[in-house]
């Protein structure tokens, strides 16, 4: 599945440095199947592409939402 999420508060590298520190990296390998989304982020749009299964881009999705709701202002 795939997702952009629109970022109102976080920096798209905020947001992936912390995604990825709370889900893991995904994996370089191909051989090797990953358990961490995909993320990408985009500076201008102040989005984050999640591509995963529909449970990491739903995870993803809902840890955002509490960080932008709950936390600092950090953009």
């Amino acid at each position: 599945k795939f997702e952009i999420v629109q970022l109102r508060r976080l920096d798209p590298k905020t947001a992936i440095t912390t995604l990825e520190k709370l889900l893991g990296k995904p994996s370089t390998d191909p051989k090797e199947p990953s358990n961490a989304p995909v993320l990408y982020g985009d500076t201008y749009a102040k989005t984050l592409m999640v591509k995963g299964t529909k449970q990491q881009v739903e995870q993803v999705r809902s840890i955002i939402e509490e960080i932008e709701a709950k936390g600092p202002n950090i953009s």
